[in-house]
């Protein structure tokens, strides 16, 4: 429920930036580093941009890029593991081993690669990360379907003649695909510190405000903590919010959890 509150009023924040925030972002001003006070209340940067009007588009940016990640992932885990899964024999020992040299792939040096080549655009730095993070959904999802092919009512599915696409869709994927809902939600939690690690390292879309990029600045200028202190504190607060989120997902999904209380 603690995550949950954190998502609404995060979600909330991000919905209605263009209303709440004080300022506009990107707005310079002659007040350089000025600390928070009535007129600004978490202070400027060396800008003299408003640092809460920066924060509050800045969860825009964090809560887009975890959703659109997690949401690359999920599909290419989904179709990438169950088609192993599911036809097994030479197959599922291929997939298996593309799976484990794909995860052997250092996710992070792999995006800065990535994106410093070809540019630093969000939606393209997205889909880079979803890219890379795919493998752990299609393990789950193949040990799920692996347990459930052999099931009574998926053997009397096959047994009436139906289809593998209708197998697959209607009879295994619906029953074990909560382990990674569960998986996917977490993984946001990743794809935030992903990009706010881009951010911080300069790799991030200009055109876009990132709590990295304020972090960024913060490393030299430390003497005004307030442009470190709060975005840190924001990052760490979704970053909880989805570990807290993910494990409250398992516990609904998963019968075994709930019995033991």
């Amino acid at each position: 429920m603690l995550g949950l509150i954190i998502l609404v009023i995060s979600t909330g924040l991000a919905a209605l930036a263009p209303v709440i925030s004080p300022y506009d972002p990107f707005v310079q001003s002659d007040l350089l580093f000025l600390p928070p006070s009535g007129r600004h209340l978490l202070g400027t940067d060396n800008l003299g941009r408003d640092l809460l009007s920066r924060i509050i588009w800045g969860t825009r940016v964090s809560l887009l890029f975890g959703a659109g990640v997690s949401g690359i992932s999920l599909l290419m885990g989904i179709v990438l593991g169950a088609i192993p899964g599911y036809f097994g024999g030479h197959i599922d020992d291929l997939f298996s081993r593309f799976f484990e040299i794909y995860l052997m792939i250092p996710t992070l040096f792999l995006t800065i690669l990535v994106v410093s080549i070809f540019g630093a655009n969000i939606v393209f730095a997205m889909v880079i990360v979803g890219l890379t993070l795919w493998p752990s959904n299609a393990r789950i999802t193949r040990a799920q379907v692996l347990s459930l092919k052999s099931r009574g009512y998926v053997l009397a599915a096959t047994g009436a003649g139906a289809s593998h696409v209708r197998i697959m869709f209607r009879h295994i994927l619906p029953n074990g695909i909560y382990p990674v809902i569960v998986n996917s939600t977490l993984q946001i939690r990743n794809a935030i510190l992903t990009e706010a690690s881009l951010s911080f390292l300069g790799l991030s879309d200009p055109n876009q405000v990132s709590w990295g990029q304020i972090l960024n600045v913060a490393q030299s200028h430390i003497t005004a903590w307030w442009l470190a202190v709060f975005p840190g504190i924001a990052i760490m607060m979704l970053v909880l919010a989805f570990s807290f989120l993910g494990e409250g997902v398992n516990f609904v999904m998963t019968p075994r959890l709930r019995k033991r209380t």
